[in-house]
Parts: C-alpha cells; sequence; structure tokens
C-alpha cells in the first residue's frame, strides 16, 4: 500500500506549518482508506486529488469552519475542502 504523499495547493511538500492547532491546505496524491480497509475493495474516504486541511502532527480536519496558515477561512465537510474565503 502506498502511503499518501502530502502537497500544498502550491505544489510543495508538507513540512511543519505552526504548532498543531494551525492547518494548511493540502491536495492528497493518492486515496485515503479509513483503518483496516482494503484499497480496491472498500470505498476511500477521500479520493485522490481531492483538498483537505492537515495540521504539522498529521491530523487531518474532519468538517467545520477555520483559518489556515494564509489567513483565509476554509470550510470542510467529511475531510474535504468545500469553500475558501478570504479573511478580511
Amino acid at each position: 500500500m502506498k502511503a499518501a504523499v502530502l502537497k500544498t495547493v502550491s505544489g510543495k511538500r508538507m513540512d511543519d506549518y505552526g504548532d498543531g492547532s494551525t492547518y494548511q491546505r493540502v491536495v492528497l496524491e493518492y486515496d485515503l482508506y479509513e483503518r483496516g480497509d482494503t484499497p480496491g475493495v472498500d470505498e476511500p474516504v477521500v479520493a485522490a486529488g481531492s483538498e483537505v486541511l492537515i495540521n504539522e502532527n498529521g491530523k487531518i480536519k474532519r468538517s467545520g469552519t477555520t483559518t489556515d496558515v494564509n489567513d483565509q477561512r476554509v470550510r470542510v465537510s467529511d475531510y474535504v475542502v468545500t469553500s475558501v474565503e478570504d479573511d478580511d
């Protein structure tokens, strides 16, 4: 099974962002499955190419609204970014 390779929206690799409470938008390069699911048999929780929010601890935000490291308000539903607004 391939590990997820996380890249920021700008295409850079995901490294350290903040203190664990700050999220960065990233694009998944591979499908994301629940622990114990079998790729090719079970449906992925999040499909490759989807945009998600992740912090430096590796936690992916499941749902809600937050401000990312670029000071943009980001809304997430079922792990996938659904909208992005400038936080003015």
